[in-house]
């Protein structure tokens, strides 16, 4: 019997977000059991839909301070200046993570036909983005760049949902 979606989300989460970090930003990562910190610190949050057979989000959270770092990185070391580009970078960091995310979860659940939507940045002060009615899984990882907030949460699916029929 096939694992329900939120036990591999759990299982698949660390090493995704792992793979995406090592090849990118040559950073290494482990679970924290700390969170980004309340302060009003600027933010920036990414979010990715997933539409198909079912609905969803991805939400991807971090200080401007561990976006600065991040975004560096991906331009090979020189800083992105300009909030436009900082909001192109950060889409396509979502990208990256959310594309090795769908493709993960439509190769063990077929017929999931999940797809990822745009990404969408927001950034600002005291940012507080939550889905209401959608029960989620919360991680945080902290790199060698900072903490970074992910919440995967699937409309209508329950951590005791079993999808075995896919």
């Amino acid at each position: 019997m096939r694992d329900g979606i939120y036990e591999f989300i759990e299982g698949y989460l660390s090493d995704m977000f792992a793979s995406v970090t090592g090849d990118i930003f040559n950073s290494t990562l482990t679970e924290s059991a700390i969170g980004l910190s309340e302060t009003s610190d600027r933010r920036f949050v990414i979010i990715l839909g997933l539409a198909g057979q079912y609905k969803g989000r991805i939400i991807l959270e971090t200080s401007s301070n561990t976006s600065d770092i991040l975004l560096q990185r991906m331009n090979f070391g020189e800083p992105v200046l300009t909030l436009q580009e900082q909001n192109l970078f950060l889409g396509e960091l979502g990208n990256m993570v959310g594309g090795k995310f769908i493709t993960a979860l439509n190769n063990s659940f077929r017929g999931l036909e999940l797809r990822l939507t745009p990404p969408i940045v927001f950034s600002g002060e005291n940012l507080s983005v939550i889905t209401p009615e959608i029960e989620s899984i919360v991680r945080y990882f902290s790199t060698d760049c900072g903490i970074v907030r992910i919440d995967i949460g699937i409309e209508g699916v329950k951590p005791w949902l079993n999808l075995e029929n896919f």
